[in-house]
């Protein structure tokens, strides 16, 4: 039987049943699978990673940290007698608050704006006990800003400070002044840090019907290096208007 000669670039392939053979383009077929396999993204999530078109092409900054101590209360105990699980995620809250504060982006001109600062992910890793009289010290670190989106890492240590005495002062001398010398040199105060929680935090800015929103540059900068945005920034690169009133959203209000 002779067999039709076929195109170099082409492969021949039998067909069942048939006696006729077939030349197949595969470099076509690969083609059309890999269209294919493209994935479509909804167009109201593409803001959660798009690219800055006004970012300047830069290495990006170190990661700025930020820290707040909060006193324990005893209304914050549970029946164990240490800080319960939930309130550690207003303590990683108030942190987060406050790093804006500190940049001059408070969450309350995002919300002036028509805007809003959503918590989409808080993952938790408890790895010691806040007692009563521990000081718990907040600490927040913006890891990447991208689009709408906005990844920290955060933490709670515990700080536990104890006055003890030092060793008798030999000082000596006359007045007031040496009783003051001896009277600082009898106290002093220890500090023992122990880690208490560690922390994985994405917060996500939307706009007034609750879609994602991209940040301008200059705040997703201020972000990251924690410094101070320039007078007159906004949260959001024009106004938003509308209500969210009436749309149903997966974030938790940050």
């Amino acid at each position: 039987m002779l067999l039709r000669s076929l195109p170099p670039s082409s492969t021949s392939v039998s067909l069942a049943g048939s006696n006729n053979w077939r030349a197949v383009d595969w470099s076509a077929i690969q083609h059309r699978k890999r269209s294919s396999n493209r994935t479509l993204v909804p167009r109201s999530t593409r803001a959660l990673d798009d690219a800055d078109a006004d970012a300047p092409s830069s290495p990006p900054p170190p990661p700025a940290t930020f820290t707040v101590d909060l006193k324990v209360r005893d209304s914050e105990l549970d029946q164990f007698l240490v800080v319960n699980n939930a309130n550690y995620s207003v303590y990683l809250q108030h942190a987060r608050h406050e790093f804006l504060e500190k940049i001059g982006l408070p969450v309350a001109a995002a919300t002036e704006e028509g805007g809003a600062l959503a918590l989409s992910r808080l993952v938790l890793n408890f790895k010691a006990p806040l007692r009563s009289g521990d000081v718990a010290r907040v600490g927040v670190r913006v890891v990447s800003t991208k689009g709408a989106r906005v990844e920290m890492e955060q933490w709670v240590d515990a700080v536990r400070r104890k006055e003890r005495r030092a060793r008798g002062g030999e000082e000596e001398g006359r007045g007031e002044a040496a009783a003051a010398t001896k009277e600082g040199a009898a106290q002093e105060e220890t500090e023992t840090i122990t880690r208490a929680l560690d922390a994985e935090a994405t917060v996500v800015a939307l706009d007034g019907r609750y879609r994602p929103q991209r940040l301008p540059w200059a705040v997703q900068r201020a972000l990251e290096t924690g410094e101070r945005v320039p007078e007159g920034t906004r949260w959001f690169s024009e106004k938003r208007s509308g209500s969210g009133s009436g749309s149903e959203s997966s974030f938790d209000s940050d």
